[in-house]
């Protein structure tokens, strides 16, 4: 490695805390129940019917063969073209 390259690295890494990690403490985000009950929820939205929220991931798995990207098209066409099923 050049020796200019490797002398900014080492200035870069040399203000990176390595040192223990501070305690983060979970008090202030907990709830209690009638809090809870309390809170403005949103409800979820989907994207298609029930299937699919708007604000998660999804994956689709099944053996080789049986028609996932057929599916994950017909999925993503439904989503753009904005069907309900």
């Amino acid at each position: 490695m050049d020796n200019k390259v490797e002398q900014s690295i080492k200035s870069l890494m040399a203000g990176a805390n390595n040192g223990p990690q501070a305690i983060r403490h979970l008090e202030p985000y907990l709830m209690s129940a009638s809090d809870l009950i309390k809170a403005d929820i949103p409800p979820k939205e989907f994207l298609v019917s029930t299937f699919m929220p708007t604000a998660s991931f999804g994956m689709v798995f099944a053996p080789r063969g049986l028609g996932k990207s057929w599916f994950a098209m017909g999925l993503a066409r439904a989503i753009a073209v904005g069907h309900d099923t």
